[in-house]
């Protein structure tokens, strides 16, 4: 271009970004100069009763101007009713089912999951400094006050534990009780002392979230802080300062109604918690213990609400964003219990604010369904902050743009002990199984458009019947795929048919192996391979030291791979497709095995055990259908983003989206037996993340047969070796 067409162009741009920029609201945040901050607040306990969401005894005038400046996700559910398992959902962005944490153990999530990124380590990872005050991860109330929690991952450059009135043993035992007991976190406890604020856990923690704001402007320090604030309050024991209690009026409460029967069709396995103090405890103490929850949500409004105001005193507001929630709710009395845990709306339903400058809708509530397992997501979105793992939650980045925007179809929540619950906008369905993948031994079905207080179970009711087994199978689903299903997903289920074999390749899929003329694999040197095609199978030839696998001359990076193979007649048959010569799906004999591991057919090799003993008799053929994605992996050669694989083995289902980072075998083809051809594949596919499919070779020889790809994304490329 010429100077004159070049300025023209400039001023053209200019103008095309303002009109673009003016429709969008957080779609390309990484382009903006100033990263956004992060101010993120949850108070333990609290459910959506809050006066922004209708409720007539609350009062929360600090956390209703907030909402007026964004969102009310108006039905948000928790995915684990319980402390612990909801938060370590939240901050890995995985479902409890899914990153193993499913109690208030107290042990990190890494534990099970050791390749995925917490969401502040993230942000601590993307040049953020992360701060925490009080209660983020676990760190069990009330004996956890003042503690770090054995489940914090450290993410933090500093981190703060607070203590005060409500953490003293003695203020317990001094407090009112139903029930004798010393722990009063665990039972209906209640106190108004006459205190100030900052003589509790919360109130000092809200004195050094301030001085950690105030020290850490962006403005000064040249970073964006991620800070995450953590209330204790409502939790139990119920202590809060009078001045909160005298602001609540108690007589505006009524005690719910309980039907004489509400708990004939309820099964015990609902109630998690039992024991005297939660259940049908006299009027006087469920008002005066109701009144001490709405005292301590006005505490809590009181803390928010001066938090928010330094960050606009600090001129930070209209480059931050603020995120309120809470981890699960809390029954008053419903079905006549007083604590959570339960599987029921009440235990389930949190509040969720979300405020970004940049956000079109203001004050308006969202009815799409959504969860705590979506804050990750979102956050990553409006931040522009690349998550390292694939997160089972979706962003609500649209709704911030239009509330009525489609949303999820449904939302999982997990409750203990083994309980799945499915909840549309319409009905909650829950299912009891002793194992993940088994039957449902006991259920609950409530219509909550005709029965909003789920008081009818209608599990047994034929007109039902229907609907029972459409949420069964929907709830079956999510809990393999790992992910609730949103409104406008794609419908392309991986479901491969393995009853009638051999199976044809489906549109698109590469042939590998067709039984005759078709072998599209080289030696380990890039050469022909000296393997037998015989009878219409390919049978592997044992080298030495395991140097006589074969290579697929077609290359792919994420891709659906079928292979059928067959055992011999004795011997254990050991082999495995490598995939991208790194990744190892078993094929050794199990068939009949009542318990299975990672040397067993089925197991991801090094990573995850088979889901199922599914290995046939010997002398059938047996089949493998994998999905595969590729990890990915940045600039300096490290993985960014795991990988995954789901695997079906002879019609049931053996890897359920398992994850995998670095390659664990100490026998993969680049480490055993690595040849110059092998080399030269192994260093495009570090630079490229396209890789080859083997078959390996290993004991006795295994036939294989039928062997395509189905590449998943444009990504693959026939690669043959300059020996041939």
């Amino acid at each position: 271009l010429c100077p004159c067409h070049s300025s023209l162009a400039t001023i053209a741009l200019a103008f095309i970004s303002v009109w673009v920029g003016s429709d969008v609201i957080a779609a390309t945040p990484a382009e903006q100069t100033t990263r956004p901050n992060v101010l993120f607040i949850i108070s333990d306990d609290l459910g959506d009763r809050l006066a922004c969401y209708g409720d007539p005894v609350a009062v929360t005038p600090h956390l209703d101007r907030l909402a007026k400046k964004g969102v009310i996700f108006a039905n948000n559910f928790c995915q684990f009713p319980t402390c612990g398992p909801s938060r370590a959902s939240m901050l890995s962005g995985l479902y409890p089912f899914e990153n193993g944490c499913v109690s208030n153990k107290n042990e990190p999530f890494s534990k099970s999951v050791p390749d995925v990124v917490s969401l502040p380590a993230l942000f601590r990872n993307n040049g953020y400094f992360t701060a925490r005050v009080g209660k983020i991860f676990h760190m069990g109330i009330p004996d956890g006050i003042g503690s770090k929690g054995g489940d914090d991952d450290d993410a933090w450059d500093v981190a703060v534990n607070n203590t005060g009135y409500e953490a003293s043993l003695e203020n317990w035992k001094n407090a009112t009780h139903v029930g004798k007991t010393q722990r009063a976190g665990v039972r209906v406890v209640y106190d108004n002392p006459d205190i100030d604020d900052e003589e509790m856990a919360d109130g000092q923690g809200l004195v050094d979230a301030v001085r950690i704001l105030k020290e850490n402007n962006p403005d000064a320090t040249g970073k964006p802080f991620f800070l995450a604030y953590g209330i204790y309050s409502p939790h139990p024991p119920m202590i809060v300062p009078t001045k909160h209690w005298e602001a609540t009026d108690r007589a505006k409460y009524e005690m719910p109604f309980v039907p004489g029967n509400d708990r004939d069709d309820i099964p015990r396995i609902n109630w998690h918690v039992k024991g005297p103090g939660f259940d049908f405890i006299p009027e006087t103490h469920a008002v005066n213990y109701s009144h001490a929850y709405y005292a301590a949500v006005h505490f809590v409004d009181e803390l928010a609400g001066r938090l928010i105001q330094e960050l606009e005193n600090e001129g930070l507001a209209d480059n931050t964003i603020i995120v309120f929630t809470g981890d699960q709710g809390f029954h008053l009395g419903e079905h006549g219990h007083w604590h959570k845990s339960t599987m029921f709306e009440e235990a389930a339903r949190v509040p969720l604010i979300v405020v970004d400058p940049r956000q079109k809708e203001k004050g308006k509530k969202c009815s799409s369904l959504s969860g705590l397992i979506d804050i990750y997501p979102t956050l990553c979105e409006l931040t522009g902050v690349e998550p390292l793992h694939e997160l089972s939650g979706v962003s609500l980045v649209p709704q911030l743009s239009d509330v009525h925007a489609p949303g999820k179809e449904y939302e999982i929540t997990m409750g203990a002990p083994s309980g799945y619950g499915i909840r549309t906008k319409r009905y909650r369905y829950t299912e009891w199984r002793k194992a993940k993948r088994g039957p449902a031994e006991q259920a609950m079905l409530y219509d909550l458009e005709t029965d909003p207080h789920e008081f009818t179970n209608l599990i047994d009711d034929p007109a039902y019947a229907e609907i029972k087994q459409e949420l069964s199978e929907k709830l079956g689903s999510a809990i393999a795929g790992g992910k609730a299903s949103t409104a406008d997903a794609p419908t392309d289920e991986f479901l491969p048919k393995q009853d009638t074999l051999p199976v044809p390749p489906p549109e698109g899929a590469i042939v590998l192996f067709d039984g005759t003329d078709t072998v599209e694999f080289v030696n380990m040197n890039g050469g022909p391979v000296d393997w037998e095609v015989t009878e219409g199978s390919l049978v592997s030839k044992r080298g030495k030291r395991r140097t006589n696998h074969i290579v697929s001359n077609w290359h792919f990076r994420d891709a659906d791979i079928h292979a059928e193979f067959m055992l011999p007649e004795s011997g254990t048959g050991n082999s495995g497709l490598y995939i991208h010569g790194l990744y190892e799906m078993q094929i050794i004999h199990s068939e009949g095995k009542d318990k299975v591991g990672e040397s067993d057919m089925g197991a991801l090799y090094g990573f995850s055990n088979p889901l199922a003993s599914a290995g046939r008799p010997r002398s059938q053929w047996q089949v493998y259908d994998i999905r595969y994605r590729a990890p990915v992996r940045g600039p300096d050669g490290k993985i960014t983003k795991e990988g995954s694989i789901t695997a079906w083995l002879n019609g049931q289902k053996v890897q359920d989206n398992a994850r995998f980072g670095e390659p664990r075998s100490n026998y993969h083809p680049y480490r055993y037996g690595t040849t110059d051809y092998l080399q030269s594949i192994w260093q495009r596919q570090k630079q490229m993340m396209v890789g080859p499919l083997f078959l390996q070779d290993h004991d006795n020889p295994v036939r294989f047969r039928n062997v395509w790809i189905r590449p998943l994304d444009d990504q693959s490329m026939r690669y043959e070796s300059e020996n041939r």
